[in-house]
């Protein structure tokens, strides 16, 4: 999938807030992985899981520490309150 078919442009997680669940590296391990002290971080873009994949993770975090980006900067999860 090439940047410009992609919905999903910057991923990030709150390493303050992940409690190290391994949920997002185990619905999409080519854009997350547990570090040594057991947090997700994530991997390089060039690697990373389709979109659907991506979301169903940070959908998927118990406590809501990934945040995914669009290309033009708005929030597409969580969803921002309006």
């Amino acid at each position: 999938m090439s940047d410009q078919e992609r919905l999903i442009d910057h991923v990030e997680v709150d390493r303050s807030a992940c409690i190290g669940a391994v949920v997002c590296e185990a619905l999409a391990p080519g854009t997350f992985e547990i570090d040594d002290e057991n947090i997700a971080v994530v991997r390089p873009k060039e690697g990373w899981d389709d979109d659907e994949a991506i979301l169903d993770a940070a959908k998927a975090c118990p406590v809501l520490a990934i945040k995914l980006m669009a290309q033009d900067g708005s929030q597409i999860f969580p969803e921002e309150d309006k």
